[in-house]
């Protein structure tokens, strides 16, 4: 067995000694990180307890839970009574007669029973309804300004009716659309072309009318 000589095995001694330091050195910076991202981490998870909670709606959640499959087959369980829904004084009634049988082509008498069946549906979308008004304008004899007069479906600024206006508002902002969607939209639906530009001036133009209102609510709220 040959052994190293002395100064060889004390250079290896050294050599050992400084990579156990660097070792140590390098475990210690690592263990800082660890503990710095550890603290990162319960920050982010406060942060995030503000946006998230119990009370939080589904759609806001930004980790859903996994559903789970329910056991058993679905719908109500057994011996469950079920519910007709409740419908509101029809706005029109259309009585509905035969006069042949359509399996032997005789001719009916009358009728043994009529059975009623209600349903529920939306008008098909309407098409822009385009409204001229011949606004009448006036000179005073008093002070001699012009006075044009006005109608509550006339807007002062803009071409555009005010249900076209709120329309578009709620498009916007009840369905959570962008601007090129709701174009998109009434182009589809309504069959009306109005550019990017008209629907943003459109609800800047709503933005400016519900201003003042706004203002109230907010002072009213800072003094409450």
């Amino acid at each position: 067995m040959v052994f190293p000589i002395e100064s060889d095995s004390d250079n290896y001694i050294l050599e050992m000694e400084r990579t156990i330091e660097l070792l140590i050195a390098e475990n210690y910076s690592l263990k800082e990180m660890n503990t710095s991202l550890s603290g990162e981490v319960e920050a982010l998870k406060k942060r995030l307890l503000l946006y998230e909670n119990p009370h939080t709606p589904p759609a806001l959640q930004r980790f859903k839970p996994k559903p789970v499959n329910p056991e058993g087959k679905r719908g109500s369980p057994k011996g469950h009574k079920g519910t007709t829904r409740i419908h509101d004084k029809p706005d029109e009634i259309i009585h509905v007669s035969e006069d042949k049988c359509p399996e032997c082509n005789h001719p009916l008498d009358s009728p043994i029973r009529t059975e009623k069946k209600t349903i529920f549906d939306i008008p098909p979308p309407q098409k822009i309804k385009i409204t001229e008004f011949d606004l009448d304008v006036y000179k005073c004899n008093n002070c001699g300004i012009e006075v044009k007069s006005k109608h509550m479906d006339c807007p002062q600024v803009g071409d555009m009716g005010i249900y076209l206006l709120n329309y578009i508002t709620m498009l916007k902002y009840n369905l959570r659309g962008v601007i090129r969607k709701v174009q998109e939209f009434l182009l589809a639906n309504n069959d009306l072309d109005l550019s990017v530009k008209g629907i943003n001036d459109a609800l800047l133009r709503v933005g400016d009318a519900c201003r003042s209102e706004y203002t109230v609510i907010q002072e009213r709220i800072r003094r409450s």
